[in-house]
């Protein structure tokens, strides 16, 4: 059976001392507050994180895109460690979360036009 998924490009605060390991648990504790059982039946993957850039790159299942959607803009509201984060871009496929990062380095003069 094929499963259908959703890229997500969330804005992460530059130069924030938070791992990999801190995002997937300030999310899975945010899921399971929110929605209980939910969490434990999908899973949400880190792509990519570059904290230089401020952005990240998640992986879920369609089904439950509104519920990471929602739990990305109620994230940044943890006890430990306050740290905002904004959904960017949704799409289906990682080639268009690419582009869209990549327009938005270039307009950020990060990476060069060429």
């Amino acid at each position: 059976m094929r499963r259908k998924s959703r890229w997500f490009l969330i804005s992460i605060p530059k130069d924030t001392h938070a791992t990999e390991s801190q995002f997937r648990e300030i999310f899975s504790k945010t899921m399971n507050d929110l929605f209980g059982v939910v969490s434990y039946l999908y899973t949400i993957k880190i792509i990519y994180l570059s904290v230089k850039f401020g952005y990240m790159i998640i992986n879920c299942n369609r089904e439950i895109s509104n519920y990471v959607r929602l739990c990305t803009a109620l994230a940044s509201v943890s006890e430990e460690e306050k740290i905002p984060c904004r959904v960017v871009h949704c799409s289906g496929t990682l080639c268009s979360i690419q582009k869209v990062l990549t327009d938005i380095l270039v307009n950020e003069r990060i990476l060069s036009d060429e």
